[in-house]
């Protein structure tokens, strides 16, 4: 076998944000947080107002909250669900 550096266990959170309208809003948030060193996957989920992501390690919710905010919306509070 041989060693990637794939992570079989990424942390995952999930995020409420305000103000996201259509699918554009998915998008651009989506976009910024992907930029947030050790995302490895973000979904915007524009019917629930949230964002799921996956990340390496940890995020520190400030670094979401910069990253919503570039996009032009709000983090509503910290993450809701966490599960390792």
């Amino acid at each position: 076998m041989h060693d990637t550096d794939l992570r079989t266990n990424p942390t995952t959170a999930l995020f409420q944000v305000d103000g996201m309208t259509c699918e554009h809003c998915t998008r651009a948030v989506a976009g910024e947080i992907y930029k947030i060193p050790g995302v490895l996957q973000a979904y915007a989920d524009l019917a629930n107002g949230t964002v799921n992501i996956a990340s390496e390690d940890e995020l520190r919710v400030a670094d979401v909250e910069a990253a919503v905010t570039e996009a032009g919306y709000s983090l509503v509070v910290g993450p809701t669900d966490k599960e390792n």
